[in-house]
């Protein structure tokens, strides 16, 4: 038996996997990886426990990441210049807003946020924060 030493958010189809998890010593989805970073908290336990790391891919289209995990840095406004960063699940956009998405809770505590996309020309909408930087969360090593 051999230790899981992360987990890879991969949709390759693999014949043997049954779809389970299978050992490998290589993946597509790894020449993605632009970032990682460390987890801190429990908010995402079980899929990114507290001092595990993520493999952070870009994002460049939201329609494309529904559902997905996503870590987001944000602040509070646009004069602001302190920030928070999140792990959540890109939920659906606010119904009547181009610009305002829900973040859903991926662990087992921890609670779902309202962010915002800047849009050009498109004025942020008061008291939900904005999304400055974001990836796409392609795995997690333990």
């Amino acid at each position: 038996m051999n230790k899981v030493i992360g987990v890879l958010f991969d949709e390759t189809v693999v014949p043997k996997s049954q779809n389970e998890a299978i050992e490998t010593d290589n993946s597509p989805i790894l020449r993605q990886v632009v970032a990682a970073a460390e987890v801190v908290g429990d908010s995402a336990f079980p899929v990114a426990p507290n001092q595990s790391r993520v493999l952070l891919g870009t994002a460049s289209d939201l329609s494309l990441l529904d559902g997905c995990i996503v870590a987001v840095v944000t602040r509070a406004d646009e004069f602001s210049s302190e920030h928070f960063a999140y792990l959540k699940r890109l939920g659906k956009p606010m119904p009547g807003s181009q610009s305002v998405y829900y973040l859903e809770n991926v662990g087992q505590t921890g609670e779902g946020e309202f962010v915002q996309f800047p849009i050009q020309g498109m004025r942020p909408v008061a008291g939900v924060p904005i999304v400055d930087q974001m990836w796409k969360v392609l795995g997690t090593l333990f």
